[in-house]
């Protein structure tokens, strides 16, 4: 069965021997912009959020403006993301062909009236939204593609978590600096953790209420390669007031029959 505990690989974190100082700090400036005001933001602003001197920034946007990768405003003064990332977006969502799986969330959304996300890992400790369809209720949760949210307390990463082998989910605490109190509600216990983890493999679903956002439930539930690695998750977001837990659970087991079809479409 997809997911057994038996038959889960390990994939270490990343060894920091191997990063390239420019490049990492490159990344975190385009992760600074694609999170940031649409208007752009200066070299001061970009170099005091990801805790760079203003002389290495401007040396790595001048680097990045010579490819594209991020624009220049004279009148603003101002730096954004630039064009040349729209064709790897592109380029990107053609080797996953993106279409075929909007057309799963969109009957994802429909089934659990509720917006609908798919998902990535992103770096060691967190996962980046794909792909999206929004409920059409009045009153929702809206997200943007590209957000970055961490592994540990969304549904979503949690999902990861439990389908990766338990020496990796040791790395990733470790890697993190441990557990961290977001809300009240957030599991800071690493046995506590590893007990959500063995019912999320149990079930074939992850559900996290109000650990990221108060007022916020998710639910998860993962996407398998032809090898029956995890590879992406299947999510959806709601408000805790709106939904029971009853409904938490036929939502789980929804997206689970819904990952599983996209599991077997796209590889």
């Amino acid at each position: 069965m997809k997911g057994d505990e038996s038959g889960l690989k390990t994939k270490k974190i990343s060894n920091e021997k191997y990063v390239v100082p420019a490049i990492d700090n490159a990344v975190k400036i385009l992760e600074y912009l694609m999170e940031e005001s649409p208007k752009g933001k200066s070299v001061s602003e970009i170099s005091n959020a990801v805790a760079l001197n203003p002389s290495t920034s401007f040396r790595i946007l001048h680097s990045l403006l010579k490819f594209n990768m991020v624009s220049y405003s004279e009148k603003d003064k101002a730096f954004k993301l630039g064009f040349f990332l729209t064709l790897l977006g592109q380029k990107a969502s053609d080797l996953i062909d993106l279409q075929k799986v909007q057309v799963f969330l969109e009957k994802a959304s429909l089934l659990t009236n509720q917006t609908c996300i798919f998902s990535q890992r992103y770096g060691d400790d967190n996962v980046i939204y794909l792909a999206k369809q929004e409920s059409t209720k009045d009153f929702r949760i809206n997200v943007n593609l590209g957000q970055i949210r961490p592994m540990t307390t969304t549904s979503t990463g949690k999902c990861f978590l439990a389908f990766l082998n338990e020496e990796e989910v040791d790395s990733i605490i470790d890697y993190t600096g441990g557990l961290k109190k977001v809300t009240e509600y957030t599991v800071d216990s690493i046995p506590k953790l590893k007990d959500q983890l063995r019912v999320i493999r149990s079930n074939g679903y992850a559900i996290a209420s109000q650990e990221t956002f108060l007022g916020v439930s998710g639910v998860a539930a993962p996407v398998f390669d032809a090898n029956n690695d995890i590879r992406y998750v299947l999510s959806t977001h709601c408000f805790y007031s709106q939904v029971s837990d009853e409904e938490l659970h036929t939502y789980g087991r929804i997206l689970k029959d819904i990952a599983h079809q996209i599991s077997t479409t796209i590889f």
